[in-house]
């Protein structure tokens, strides 16, 4: 059995249109959100799931998190939901906001 210490990024077991189910239904339940986390919701799920690609007899003891080309289609995804104007960007800065840091998504309101 081999042991990795260190916190690896593990692709998902997704295809991208399940990506983009995960996201319709992530904005279904949330009125604002960052890539961190809608990024972290997905690979939960994934999780829950056991729809993370590990390899086998290894052992993850540095924890595990979503990989860049999973990230990258998460981005493209949400640059679609952008276009069809369903989401949003707010740039302007919330004190309130967790991860002051990151750019805030907003779920257009269509009513």
């Amino acid at each position: 059995m081999l042991v990795k210490f260190s916190c690896e990024e593990l692709p998902m077991g997704y295809s991208e249109e399940e990506i983009s189910e995960i996201i319709r239904e992530f904005m279904r339940e949330n009125k604002y959100f960052s890539f961190q986390r809608i990024c972290s919701y997905i690979f939960n799920k994934a999780s829950r799931e056991d729809r993370i690609k590990k390899e086998e007899n290894t052992e993850y003891r540095g924890g595990i998190k979503i990989s860049y080309s999973d990230e990258i289609i998460v981005s493209q995804l949400l640059w679609e939901e952008i276009r069809h104007k369903r989401l949003f960007i707010n740039f302007s800065k919330n004190p309130y906001f967790v991860q002051t840091n990151e750019i805030q998504f907003v779920v257009k309101n269509n009513g």
